[in-house]
């Protein structure tokens, strides 16, 4: 498995009343950065997971992030030293 640093944008919201357009011009996506090793790859999305076993016949993991291919914006390999 690839371990990666993935750049991509999340959703925000404005607020949760009424709100003057100003706001709306002044709130922007945010830019997240997450860390985890490549689980899954499908056509719509990718699937990171921050905790992987070291056996691979074990097939738990944890703390998975699903983020859509549109939303990403880079993906790094990172390598581990020992």
């Amino acid at each position: 498995m690839r371990l990666v640093l993935v750049q991509w944008r999340d959703t925000r919201e404005v607020a949760d009343t009424w709100h003057d357009m100003e706001e709306v011009s002044k709130t922007h996506s945010s830019v997240i950065h997450s860390v985890g090793w490549i689980t899954e790859r499908t056509e719509v999305d990718l699937k990171i997971s921050a905790c992987c076993p070291l056996e691979l016949e074990d097939k738990e993991v944890g703390r998975t992030t699903v983020i859509p291919h549109g939303c990403i914006e880079s993906i790094k390999d990172l390598i581990l030293k020992e």
